[in-house]
This record gives C-alpha cells, structure tokens and sequence, in this order.
C-alpha cells in the first residue's frame, strides 16, 4: 500500500480532488484485494488518506530544498565563472 500511494503522489495531492480521488481508488482496491473487512474500510481509508498528505507534504519540502540548494550551487558556479 505504501508503495502505491507513493507512486501516485503529486505535488497538488493535499490540494485537488481528482488527485485524492485516484489515490482513494486504489487504497480501497488494495485493501478489497487483501481481505480487508468492508465495515473498518472508511476508518483505514481516512488515516491513508492523512498519512498520504503527510508524505506529499515532505516530498513537496524535500523538491523545493533540492530545486533551492541546485539554484544556490549554480549562483555560485556563477559568480567564480565555471560553466557547467
């Protein structure tokens, strides 16, 4: 399960409906695939769900860390004149 919520993350996962859509989608599939009982579905589903945010969260912290730290080192390339 974590592995397919993290293939079908985005960076607007925690913001549009379609994307949350998706992700819901395939964690009830999973979780109907492996016998998991229908009445404790829509509980699981939602701390998936927060779990899911959680990880896009970061994910979306951790790209925009990498994209700073690659527009610092180019700057700085920059300024002593290497050309990449």
């Amino acid at each position: 399960m974590t592995e397919s919520t993290k293939n079908n993350l985005s960076i607007d996962c925690t913001i549009r409906a379609s994307v949350q859509a998706k992700m819901k989608m395939i964690i009830k599939r999973l979780l109907k695939q492996h016998g998991y009982p229908p009445d404790k579905t829509r509980k699981v589903l939602a701390v998936v769900m927060k779990q899911a945010g959680l990880t896009c969260q970061n994910e979306s912290a951790w790209a925009r860390y990498q994209a700073e730290m690659g527009m610092r080192v180019m700057v700085a390339n920059a300024e002593q004149g290497v050309l990449l």
